[in-house]
């Protein structure tokens, strides 16, 4: 508040002077003209900021702020889920194959994601950390993935792992 007041006093300070007094509840008062117990208050000097030309500042933003990391490849590409050798019901029909990639995926420089069921590629290309399987057959079945670059070329691959799927018992009755 009192800066406030000293703001407002400020076009008064250059012609006049300027009197402070506190009042006898404590509150501190400001005034051009002297008051009964008011002393000479020296207003301050404003601070004046001078700003840089607008091409100076322009120029500035301009520059690059810094080198853009360079890319050294990834360090590693794992399946996270499912776990390998996990078992499920033939009926399983909510299953997401997910990976984890050790730097994130590279999309600025074009890499894409490939996810492979028993060797051969599972859908297409995709920067999607997961994707959904779709209903298998009885049996083990392998799993995969690769970064592909821009030309296809294979950046890194993960382990292949197996998962299984068992048939329903005879005595199983579905829900």
């Amino acid at each position: 508040m009192r800066i406030a007041y000293l703001i407002l006093l400020l076009p008064m300070a250059a012609a006049a002077q300027v009197y402070k007094w506190t009042d006898s509840q404590g509150n501190t008062h400001y005034s051009d003209k002297p008051q009964n117990g008011s002393e000479e208050f020296k207003v301050p000097e404003p601070t004046i900021y001078k700003s840089m030309p607008l091409e100076k500042q322009l120029e500035i933003l301009k520059r690059p702020t810094s080198k853009p990391e360079t890319f050294t490849g990834y360090k590693s590409l794992e399946i996270t889920s499912p776990k390998p050798g996990q078992t499920f019901r033939q009926d399983a029909d909510n299953i997401t194959l997910n990976s984890r990639l050790d730097p994130p995926l590279q999309q600025g420089l074009g890499h894409r994601l490939q996810y492979f069921l028993n060797g051969e590629p599972l859908g297409e290309q995709t920067t999607q950390p997961g994707i959904r399987l779709p209903a298998l057959t009885r049996g083990s079945h392998s799993l995969g993935v690769q970064v592909l670059g821009t030309d296809g070329e294979v950046l890194i691959s993960s382990t292949s792992m197996q998962i299984h799927f068992r048939q329903f018992s005879k005595n199983f009755k579905k829900p």
